[in-house]
């Protein structure tokens, strides 16, 4: 369901288990990576990864966010991004 042309949902993310994702990513807890997620920053990632991405935390879903060309472009609402 994260393949299409559709982009999913943020709630999506919420309700769903990160194993039903294609694809997740897991930001360490308490990690300069996790707080750049949360402020609505794009990453870098070592393998390239392709496709929508779970963004997961402690096995918990924290967001979505498009991969590209070993970036993760974060698709986070604007609204529930914050500043850590």
């Amino acid at each position: 369901w994260t393949q299409g042309i559709c982009e999913p949902a943020h709630a999506l993310a919420m309700a769903a288990a990160p194993e039903q994702a294609r694809l997740s990513y897991a930001l360490p807890p308490d990690s300069t990576e996790l707080q750049a997620y949360l402020r609505g920053e794009t990453l870098t990632v070592e393998p390239p990864l392709q496709g929508w991405v779970m963004v997961t935390m402690r096995g918990y879903p924290v967001g979505w966010a498009k991969a590209s060309s070993g970036q993760l472009k974060n698709k986070r609402p604007k609204g529930l991004r914050i500043n850590v």
